[in-house]
């Protein structure tokens, strides 16, 4: 999303009319309109004002927080595949303090989390309610196979059938298919096993027994543990969050689009890319 279209999202967002940003900038309408229509960048210091103004970061409408957070997440993944330990630590408050984009991922996944324990109480307990790392690769697992074009139409877990689940309270959409469930229940899971919001409560060294166990290789060092578990669980956990983040920034949206373009790689135009369509 360009500057303008990213500082008239965040004033319709704030719920505030183009007279009241001016006058708080101490400009007239007019000239902060030019904001709006991409005649005029506001300078860095227009962008400071007009973050305070609409209570956002400053990065926000200079880069998109779509775009601040695909570069952290990115070192993240980097650091991941080497076995990085320092940065997979550093990856909790990071995370935790991308503000607007870590919040609208931790409101879709509990919500799809919630309703998944409501349809299917038995696939919950099993894989979700306390995730542990065998039941985190399967669902990896079962994501890759859906995903590479086998479409059952039931799930079964300890021979219970499940049938698909569907998101259309939700989401006025299809059902999901199979893939897409495993994806989200994969995303679930991984999230609550590394315990992102409670800082990783989860140790690292846990992670690490935990790795080797299940493993049974209980010799590798911290840096090889550490890549096997970024290869089965953080770096294809990361990799779904940043498709969809890149998906959002590509298509020239915002983050309103997290849920869908996570559900169906889509997105939709918003209101301000519409207006801007039609002024043209």
């Amino acid at each position: 999303m360009s500057i303008h279209k990213r500082i008239k999202y965040f004033r319709k967002k704030a719920d505030v009319t183009q007279e009241y940003v001016a006058k708080l900038l101490g400009i007239g309408t007019a000239n902060y309109a030019k904001y709006e229509s991409g005649e005029r960048n506001p300078k860095d210091n227009r962008i400071t004002a007009l973050a305070k103004i609409l209570n956002v970061s400053f990065n926000s409408i200079k880069i998109g927080d779509e775009c601040v957070a695909i570069d952290l997440l990115n070192r993240h993944l980097r650091g991941a595949v080497i076995g990085d330990i320092d940065g997979f630590n550093a990856f909790f408050s990071d995370f935790y303090t991308m503000g607007n984009v870590y919040e609208t991922i931790m409101v879709s996944l509990r919500g799809w989390g919630r309703l998944i324990q409501e349809k299917y109480s038995s696939f919950y307990s099993d894989f979700l309610e306390c995730p542990n790392l065998a039941s985190i690769v399967e669902l990896n697992k079962r994501y890759l196979t859906a995903f590479g074009g086998f479409n059952q139409q039931h799930y079964e877990s300890n021979g219970d059938e499940l049938m698909p689940l569907s998101l259309e309270h939700m989401f006025n959409d299809d059902a999901l298919d199979d893939a897409t469930i495993y994806k989200i229940a994969f995303c679930i899971a991984a999230e609550r096993y590394i315990d992102l919001e409670e800082h990783g409560s989860f140790s690292v060294d846990f992670i690490l027994s935990d790795v080797r166990d299940y493993l049974e290789a209980r010799t590798l060092s911290d840096a090889e543990t550490m890549q096997q578990f970024s290869i089965m669980v953080f770096v294809p956990f990361l990799d779904h969050i940043l498709n969809t983040l890149e998906l959002i920034e590509m298509n020239n949206s915002n983050l309103d689009d997290f849920a869908l373009a996570f559900l169906h790689n889509e997105v939709t135009f918003t209101e301000a890319d519409e207006e801007d369509t039609n002024s043209d």
